[in-house]
């Protein structure tokens, strides 16, 4: 008697019965395995009920989930909550930024200075200004830093003063007013939107 392990069919057979396995059912694939392989009825069952079986593990393993390439989904959920709370950390501050400045601008007086030197970092030069107020020279060093430096010596510029504390100003151009509060939203935005798509990946799936 003839079994499923004894039985010796080419590649090209069985590529031709999976093929008709998928297109046109399972009898006619029994069918075919009688008619062209000279097999009777059962074992023409079990052979098509195994190419069957090794077909669907075939298209089960080629599945691709994005979790098993980015982690489990708890991973995902936690690295989706880490990410959105940087993002709204890094908003806040933007903010926060923002609020500070817009105080001065709104509320400081405006005065003329000029850049009188420059504050060397390790990310560069900074510039030290210096303006009029009241009568007295006062002076401002920025905080933004770069390599060459992005301005020169006894360039003009345009800076909002605190009236209550003097020694506090804003410069009116965008490196200093806008650059740090575009970055941080910027990436905040971003961080959470990256987030909340981990967040939809890794959710617990509702069967």
């Amino acid at each position: 008697m003839q079994t499923i392990s004894s039985l010796n069919i080419t590649s090209d057979e069985a590529f031709e019965l999976d093929s008709i396995l998928t297109s046109r059912g399972y009898k006619a694939a029994v069918a075919h395995v009688r008619q062209h392989l000279h097999m009777p009825t059962w074992l023409a069952q079990q052979l098509v009920d195994a190419r069957d079986a090794l077909r669907r593990d075939r298209s089960d393993a080629s599945v691709f989930s994005p979790t098993d390439m980015l982690g489990t989904r708890t991973e995902l959920q936690l690295a989706s909550t880490l990410l959105a709370l940087v993002g709204l950390g890094l908003l806040v501050v933007g903010g926060m930024q923002w609020y500070w400045q817009h105080e001065i601008v709104d509320c400081g007086i405006e005065v003329e200075g000029v850049v009188a030197s420059f504050y060397s970092t390790s990310s560069g030069a900074s510039p030290v200004f210096e303006y009029n107020w009241n009568g007295e020279r006062l002076t401002y060093r920025s905080h933004l830093a770069s390599q060459p430096a992005a301005y020169s010596l006894g360039q003009p510029a345009t800076l909002y003063v605190d009236p209550e504390f003097p020694s506090q100003a804003v410069v009116d151009d965008f490196l200093h007013r806008w650059l740090f509060i575009t970055v941080c939203g910027s990436l905040g935005a971003g961080l959470i939107v990256v987030g909340g798509i981990l967040g939809l990946i890794g959710r617990p799936t509702i069967l």
